[in-house]
């Protein structure tokens, strides 16, 4: 397993399989917290703890990134898309 800390130890990356360029090499038996966030969490002597320092994002709910909105999106460009489809095929003598 790879880390990559920064100056603070908080961890930004890890990987599993490969190499990250200038990681630590730790044991595989180290196990990162299922809630994985970069500098959430804090590498120093051999342990992972938890980032007291941490502050999650927070989403800005006035903005229009909600999942239904994201749907409705991909629902309008998917049959955008097939009417498109349909277009090209009636110009090629298909379908």
């Amino acid at each position: 397993m790879f880390l990559k800390t920064n100056e603070h130890n908080e961890i930004l990356s890890f990987a599993t399989i490969g190499e990250i360029d200038g990681g630590l090499k730790l044991s595989d038996d180290l196990q990162i917290p299922d809630d994985f966030e970069p500098r959430k969490y804090k590498f120093a002597e051999g342990k992972i703890s938890v980032n007291l320092d941490f502050e999650a994002k927070k989403i800005d709910e006035s903005e229009d990134n909600t999942i239904e909105q994201m749907k409705a999106t991909n629902a309008r460009l998917m049959m955008g898309f097939a009417e498109l489809t349909n277009e090209v095929n009636a110009l090629k003598g298909g379908d």
